[in-house]
Formats: structure tokens, sequence, C-alpha cells
């Protein structure tokens, strides 16, 4: 029973040990850094997608597959530094803007808004997207989506960012992303087929178990403190 337990613990840790692998990936280079406003980000690419209802159904509006932006470019209000803003500039007529809010103890992404014509944008609202003070906040594959009315039209807009990290800094600091808060939840589907593996098991063995106690001995057919039972043999 012991050496059940001993590989069922094995088990459970092996999830948990690949989805910790996910976190705090420090290696991220910087891709700006300005003394006066520091926000430094790293992304390997992604895409933009934009429709909108009109009245023969959905039509595609803009389409963008991006990478390294041809312009970066940062804000900060010099009254009031708890609101910074990073503008990226890609190919296609798109510019995507994060609006960062920052306290004494954490920071935020309030949105991302996507600018794609002149006159049209969208604003992806970002929950959850937060750190404390000292971290950066990083995901594997940001996926975020819009559906609502831009210029009172019905509009549809998908953007998907691969290994996005970014991280507000302030002063003059010269250095890397710190450790970071990563889009993946604690529960993790390696970290939930673990739990159910052990749990499986553990139930197996439980029902075992008890099976083995409901089992009763025979009575026995000879006392020893009784009279010797005797089997008369003839020829």
């Amino acid at each position: 029973m012991l050496s059940f337990t001993v590989f069922a613990s094995c088990l459970f840790l092996v999830p948990i040990l690949f989805s910790a692998s996910v976190y705090s990936d420090g290696n991220f280079d910087h891709l700006t850094n300005d003394t006066k406003c520091q926000i430094y980000l790293y992304t390997e690419g992604g895409d933009f997608s934009v429709k909108e209802l009109e009245h023969e159904g959905w039509k595609n509006i803009s389409e963008v597959v991006f990478k390294d932006p041809k312009g970066v470019d940062s804000k900060c209000n010099s009254k009031d530094k708890e609101n910074k803003e990073l503008i990226l500039s890609y190919d296609g007529n798109l510019k995507l803007t994060l609006y960062l809010y920052s306290t004494v103890d954490y920071w935020e992404i309030k949105n991302i808004t996507a600018t794609y014509a002149t006159d049209k944008s969208v604003a992806f609202s970002s929950d959850n997207m937060y750190a404390s003070k000292e971290f950066s906040w990083s995901c594997g594959a940001l996926s975020l989506s819009f559906d609502g009315k831009v210029n009172n039209i019905t509009t549809r807009a998908w953007l998907n960012m691969k290994r996005f990290q970014v991280q507000p800094f302030e002063g003059n600091e010269k250095v890397v992303f710190f450790e970071s808060y990563d889009c993946t939840t604690w529960f993790t589907i390696p970290l939930w087929m673990g739990f159910l593996t052990v749990s499986m098991f553990t139930l197996i063995a439980a029902i075992g178990v008890y099976l083995l106690f409901t089992i009763k001995t025979m009575d026995k057919f000879e006392n020893p403190k009784g009279k010797t039972i005797t089997v008369p043999v003839g020829e």
C-alpha cells in the first residue's frame, strides 16, 4: 500500500512540474527602452482580423499578420505618472496601443486598442492582465476578441499574439524582465489529468482493500482441544 501511495504521488507531481515550466520566462528580450517612459515588451508576432456586418452578411475589413513593428513609441504624462501608453505600428495600417495604469503596489493593462483605419479602432478588454510592482505579465498565447459597434456598425475583431510579455519601469533602470504573472490558470489541463488519474487509482485501491476485508475464512473442521477425529478404514 505504501508503494502505491508513493507511485500515486509521483503521478500527481509530474503535471505540476510540467505546468510550472510555463511561468516566469525571464529570458525575454526587451523590445523598447525609453529612459523617460520605460515600458519593456516582447512578442513573437501574431495576427489581427476584423469583420463588419452589412446587408449581405459579414464582410472582411482587415486581416493583418504581423511580427516586428516598424515603429515603437511610448507616452507618459509628467503630471500623471500612473498612466502610460505603448504604441506599436505595423505594416497594413495597423497600430496597437497598450494603455497601462500603475499604482504603488501593482500595475495593469487597462485595454489594448487596435487602430485599423483612419477613424476606426476597437478596444479589447484586458481583464486579469495585472501584476505586482516588481513583476512582469506574460502569456504564451494571448487571444482577445471584440464584439460591438464601431461608428454605429456592428463589428467583430480578433487579436492573437504569441509569447507576449510586458512590464513598465520607472526611472533609468536598465534591466530585463522580472519574474512574471502568467495568463495560465492555476488548474491547468495537465494538472487536472494528474488529479483525475490519482483519484481513479485511489478509488480502485480503496475498493480492493474493502473487498479483501470482506473475505471470511471457513470454519475449521477440527478443534485442537477436542477429541481427535478418526476415520475407520475397512478392508
